[in-house]
């Protein structure tokens, strides 16, 4: 009875950070600019939050690629464009999902709001630059340091990174709009190392931005959070 009591704590205490992630991330949204010709030049600098559904490309070991279905928060903060030029950034990457031959896999990119940044603390920094000869649209890139958490159901966790030599993933997908909604950005594999700096093996992502149903996420994650804390008994 104890453990279920404190399962029940554990678990509502970590929603609070994503919970307090998204709303700080919709306080602070600035106002989708795009579609249109020269688009860029209307944005305005500020904060949004994605849903991101992905798909992670692993190949460890020399076992071959294996594809593993993600899906969680992104938050990208842009800022003031110039020239139709707009810097950008990737401040929080928060992806989950499982696989068959894995198990359970986290991915997570960006300085973060909430914890120290993974892998060293590297920036994930981008930008958007409007196409000159179709003004509808714009190149858009980040270049995504992560931070990636394998554990199996059986055997060892594993933390895999860029290494400090290494490549960045580079997201990129041609964009009409901000934040870039419902458009997939694709990165090719870059070489992974463990804790000890080995190497083993590379990750490839590409994922798909939707809109954030954020007033449904606070909603059921509140609920579930009273919900936990109003059983919280003595111990």
């Amino acid at each position: 009875m104890r453990t279920a009591k404190v399962q029940r704590l554990r678990a509502g205490a970590l929603c609070l950070p994503a919970l307090l992630l998204l709303l700080v991330a919709q306080l602070r949204a600035g106002p989708m600019c795009g579609p249109g010709d020269r688009w860029i030049d209307t944005c305005s600098a500020g904060t949004s939050a994605l849903w991101a559904i992905a798909t992670l490309t692993l190949d460890l070991d020399g076992s071959g690629p294996r594809g593993v279905p993600l899906e969680g928060v992104l938050v990208l903060r842009n800022g003031p464009p110039s020239g139709g030029v707009m810097d950008t950034e990737i401040v929080q990457m928060d992806l989950t999902g499982n696989s068959p031959t894995f198990g359970a896999v986290h991915l997570r990119a960006g300085r973060g709001l909430f914890h120290l940044p993974p892998c060293g603390g590297r920036p994930s920094v981008g930008r958007a630059t409007q196409d000159p000869v179709a003004p509808g649209y714009a190149e858009s890139f980040f270049d995504v340091f992560f931070e990636i958490d394998i554990t199996p159901s059986g055997g060892d966790a594993l933390r895999l990174c860029n290494p400090d030599d290494g490549d960045a993933l580079h997201l990129s997908a041609r964009v009409d709009r901000w934040p870039p909604m419902n458009v997939e950005m694709f990165a090719n594999p870059v070489l992974v190392v463990d804790e000890d700096d080995d190497r083993r093996g590379t990750a490839g992502l590409a994922l798909t931005l939707v809109p954030e149903p954020s007033s449904l996420v606070l909603a059921v994650g509140a609920a579930a959070l009273i919900f936990f804390l109003h059983r919280r008994k003595p111990l």
